[in-house]
């Protein structure tokens, strides 16, 4: 019960700020109007759209932060600027701009070096005098998780431009300060920088490492579903236990934590978003092929009305995919290999749509391959040779399988339908197999 009303009330602030944010918009009118930047209200203003931006639209946390950019934050207290660049990297991240990210996350740290040199002294000395009061840790504290949140931003822009180790790196640099007082701030950023973590050896095909990072993080969080962190967790976990062929541990994890969020706001909720596209994806690795059906037709029907940041591209992609993977894995006759095409068809419009993940990605070379098996199950002599040699080209480039399960177990299931694709298979970063040349022509 206590779980329950935590997540309700947590999506309460949620929803308080999606109904304060017209008023701010108005007020951020009027004093984009007036050019007037001086005043203690609008510093105030200014504070409050930093604060609540979090539960705003993907729109008009640009427009907000951008009111804030435009008015300063001089006469803002510490903590408000640094969340302020945090909110501002997130938005750059979800709009595709890694680069941007990485550069505001850099440049503050840079220009505030000497306060990140100071939370950096007060750690040591922490380790090395636990007890000491003097050092006065707590008064610090909470900037040193804000510190921290900042460096999971710039972890996750490292991973965008596949800098994996570099996103390590960055992940492990950061901890909370030492003792017992240690804030649920502080904790949950450090299970948040773990989850991060597990997501980075994830896209390393390094699964069974992820899944141990990952498997601590829940336990750590003891499944209180009172914070949101523990649904990212899940999902990553998740994730990981499918590219390792476990999809039933998935779903006895995922399961109840949907009984949790589906109680709330539904789909408005990204946690369950990202619950439920990896639940689908796991109910089809077990042929519950109706259960996912359902849950991912009402995420498309979602997806298909919002302005989508880059995680929920992806996400509406991975829907389109799976949807198209339930109708290829069944199709016995003609119609029914008809309508695994026009899935495939749907995801390639899908795809089309965000820079993201566009043609030239070897997750596109994938879908080439799914619709050239298709279109040879429909004795489509010519679309079966011209998505092959497509896919052909893509896999010649260096490359990453962004989409969950492309680079393992659906390629799998391709090649053994279609052996001579197993040519077209690209090396990727753990893959120690010499590579044959590829032939001129396959049957």
């Amino acid at each position: 019960m206590t779980g329950r009303l935590g997540k309700a009330n947590s999506l309460s602030f949620a929803a308080v700020g999606r109904l304060a944010l017209p008023n701010f918009q108005r007020l951020v009118a009027k004093f984009v109007e007036r050019k007037d930047s001086s005043s203690t209200l609008v510093q105030k203003v200014a504070t409050a759209v930093v604060e609540s931006s979090k539960f705003f639209t993907l729109a008009s946390k640009k427009t907000s932060l951008g009111f804030v950019q435009q008015v300063g934050l001089q006469n803002t207290d510490i903590e408000t600027q640094w969340f302020f660049n945090l909110r501002l990297s997130y938005v750059l991240l979800a709009s595709g701009d890694a680069n941007g990210a990485a550069k505001v996350v850099d440049d503050f740290i840079e220009a505030n070096a000497e306060t990140v040199a100071t939370l950096k002294a007060l750690q040591r000395a922490a380790v090395q005098q636990p007890r000491d009061r003097s050092l006065q840790i707590n008064s610090h504290r909470r900037l040193n998780a804000i510190y921290g949140r900042l460096l999971g931003a710039l972890a996750m822009a490292r991973l965008e431009n596949s800098e994996f180790e570099d996103a390590i790196s960055v992940l492990n640099s950061w901890q909370p300060f030492p003792g017992p007082d240690v804030s649920v701030f502080e904790t949950r950023v450090q299970l948040k920088l773990l989850s991060f973590l597990g997501l980075v050896h994830t896209h390393m095909q390094e699964y069974d490492k992820a899944k141990l990072e990952l498997l601590s993080a829940l336990n750590a969080l003891d499944r209180d579903h009172t914070t949101p962190i523990i649904y990212d967790v899940m999902s990553y976990f998740g994730d990981a236990c499918l590219e390792l062929g476990q999809p039933q541990e998935a779903i006895e994890h995922i399961e109840p934590a949907l009984q949790w969020t589906k109680a709330t706001e539904c789909l408005e909720d990204r946690h369950h978003r990202n619950l439920v596209v990896t639940y689908a994806e796991a109910c089809i690795l077990v042929r519950k092929y109706a259960e996912a059906e359902r849950h991912l037709q009402a995420l498309v029907c979602y997806f298909r009305e919002k302005d989508l940041g880059v995680s929920d591209q992806r996400k509406y992609v991975r829907a389109l995919i799976l949807l198209a993977q339930i109708a290829h894995y069944q199709a016995l006759r003609c119609f029914e290999w008809a309508d695994a095409m026009q899935r495939w068809t749907q995801v390639t419009a899908g795809m089309s749509n965000f820079v993201v993940l566009d043609s030239k990605g070897w997750d596109f070379g994938v879908v080439c391959l799914s619709m050239s098996h298709v279109a040879f199950e429909l004795a489509r002599k010519e679309e079966y040779t011209d998505w092959r040699l497509r896919a052909a080209k893509i896999f010649e480039s260096e490359g990453h399988f962004w989409i969950r399960g492309f680079g393992t177990y659906w390629f799998d299931f391709i090649v053994r339908k279609r052996p001579e694709f197993g040519y077209l298979r690209p090396k990727t970063r753990l893959d120690r197999r010499s590579r044959a040349p590829l032939p001129s022509t396959c049957s």
